[in-house]
């Protein structure tokens, strides 16, 4: 390397490190493993984008996913296909059937049937009386989607009483 004259160079030494810098387990950092299954669900919203979300999260879960628009399409599916566990639906939807209506639609004939109903509204959420429902609040994340699936399933009762 030619130097011309007249310029100046700067050197630093810089103090080597005495300890050794502490190596974390990637691991204590890693979100818990998402339940997985592989029952059939149902997802009922009228909204595309988010019956799409919805299908892809738990269909990366395991799960078999069929997918309605609407009440009276859902209605149509659960008879198709009898082995679907669990109903995951909006509460608002624009057909006239609102997800408690088609809730208990559902049970008349699969009173088997898991029912997970959403909304963003929280004055639609509060229920009917008489009815104990599972209920997830939007917005929600696909682990919080994963977990509350997990554990509609897995309970002992259906989701009416």
């Amino acid at each position: 390397m030619l130097v011309k004259p007249g310029y100046l160079f700067t050197f630093r030494i810089l103090p080597r490190a005495v300890e050794q810098a502490k190596v974390e387990n990637i691991a204590d950092h890693q979100p818990q493993a998402l339940p997985r299954g592989n029952e059939t669900i149902l997802v009922v919203d009228d909204e595309a984008a988010l019956l799409e979300r919805a299908r892809e999260a738990l269909e990366k879960q395991g799960y078999h996913v069929l997918t309605a628009c609407d009440g009276k399409e859902a209605l149509e599916r659960l008879a198709e296909h009898p082995t679907i566990s669990l109903s995951f639906s909006d509460m608002v939807m624009p057909s006239g059937m609102n997800g408690y209506e088609l809730a208990q639609q559902a049970m008349e004939n699969r009173s088997d049937l898991k029912v997970l109903l959403t909304s963003g509204l929280a004055e639609k959420a509060k229920g009917k009386a008489g009815l104990k429902t599972n209920l997830l609040m939007k917005p929600y994340t696909h682990v919080d989607l994963a977990r509350r699936v997990q554990s509609v399933l897995s309970e002992s009762k259906t989701a009416f009483s």
